[in-house]
């Protein structure tokens, strides 16, 4: 359930099946006046009692969009009929007032404009792709290693006297020799991770649309005025027409 206290100028009227007829104009005690639009020809008065909802800030009305179409021609077909009354009686008005009537019933003259509505869609702007590429490279490592090399000294024998059997000889000897060799190798290790999301940003957009507003303009080149304004004079003539005498110099 709703109520009338939620219904605010400017809220966006919808139909029993989604249709977009328009925003509230306006808000009286029994209901609200909806701008024209596709469906209705001219500002329709909706009643209370034709909500069925109020969801999201906008007004769903319990019609269809057929139904609420056949309710404003019916609307329109009237507001014809009483136009015709109503021209007779202004016809009737003037002709009084042409004769000599001193007092003008107000007229209102409805005055419109229109206002810009600005509505946002989200559509796809492109797209990127993140891959994951192998990149080959070289990377030098220095290793110490060792390596064993033979050094051979001389020095004088502790030993004095005559020299041994085989002496002038020949005589070879073997010494192995070590050294360290490097062996390279890979393995594969974890070195992180890379994490994709996205962040939304807002920016300013210029936009600019051409709108019309109705004002009023008075001619005043078919009024008749004299210096006085006696009873019967063009001076009370304009009065009765409900224009502003010239003032006297």
């Amino acid at each position: 359930m709703f109520e009338a206290g939620q219904i605010k100028e400017g809220m966006l009227v919808r139909s029993a099946d989604g249709e977009k007829l328009g925003k509230v104009l306006e808000i009286s005690a029994d209901g609200f006046l909806a701008e024209k639009g596709i469906i209705f020809p001219k500002d329709y008065f909706c009643r209370f009692s034709d909500v069925s909802d109020i969801r999201g800030g906008e007004i769903h009305l319990r019609y269809r969009r057929e139904e609420l179409e056949k309710l404003a021609s019916a609307k329109e077909t009237e507001g014809r009929q009483g136009d015709i009354g109503a021209a007779a009686s202004s016809e009737a008005i003037g002709s009084r007032a042409a004769g000599g009537a001193r007092g003008m019933e107000e007229q209102r003259i409805p005055l419109a404009e229109e206002e810009v509505v600005v509505e946002k869609h989200a559509r796809q702007a492109g797209e990127v792709r993140v891959r994951k590429e192998v990149v080959t490279e070289e990377r030098p490592i220095n290793v110490p290693v060792t390596r064993e090399e033979v050094r051979v000294d001389v020095v004088p024998s502790a030993k004095a006297g005559a020299a041994s059997e085989d002496a002038f000889e020949e005589r070879e000897v073997t010494v192995p020799v070590m050294e360290e060799e490097v062996e390279v190798s890979k393995r594969t290790v974890s070195r992180g991770e890379a994490r994709i999301s996205k962040e939304a940003h807002q920016e300013q957009v210029s936009a600019s649309e051409t709108v019309r507003r109705e004002e009023i303009g008075v001619d005043e080149s078919g009024a008749k005025r004299s210096e006085r304004g006696a009873p019967g004079s063009d001076t009370e003539d304009s009065l009765a027409a409900g224009i502003p005498p010239r003032p006297r110099r």
